[in-house]
């Protein structure tokens, strides 16, 4: 009984380390790094039209008027700036200095300033 359970358990592991090492030898795609200075990088997206954004390694099918606009508008909607969660990071960093000292000074425990982030996004007007 316990040679099966052992034969069993060598075959799977073994069949994890060959995929492993299978899935990492195909993905071996060598792409270009390129130093570009930040006021030429947005004239020079403009001129590519985003041919080299690729997914799931195959090129994005891009060239089209049609394709190019819908890619721009994902890729503004989507930026950085624009999350909920790095926009709630942000009023964090001004608020948490001003409410720690005054639970502190109340003896509530550090962990309940997440709880205004979380309910109203600390966003003014609203109260909870």
């Amino acid at each position: 009984m316990r040679k099966k359970i052992m034969i069993a358990c060598s075959l799977v592991l073994v069949l994890c380390v060959l995929t492993k090492i299978i899935g990492y030898s195909n993905s071996s795609i060598n792409y270009p790094v390129v130093k570009v200075k930040l006021d030429t990088l947005k004239k020079d997206l403009k001129k590519e039209n985003f041919i080299a954004l690729s997914f799931a390694n195959e090129l994005v099918p891009t060239g089209s008027k049609h394709i190019d606009s819908k890619m721009e508008t994902a890729l503004k909607s989507n930026s950085f700036k624009k999350l909920q969660t790095y926009q709630l990071h942000q009023r964090a960093e001004v608020w948490f200095p001003i409410i720690e000292p005054i639970l502190k000074k109340y003896g509530i425990p550090d962990d309940f300033k997440y709880i205004p982030l979380i309910e109203s996004g600390m966003k003014r007007g609203q109260y909870s």
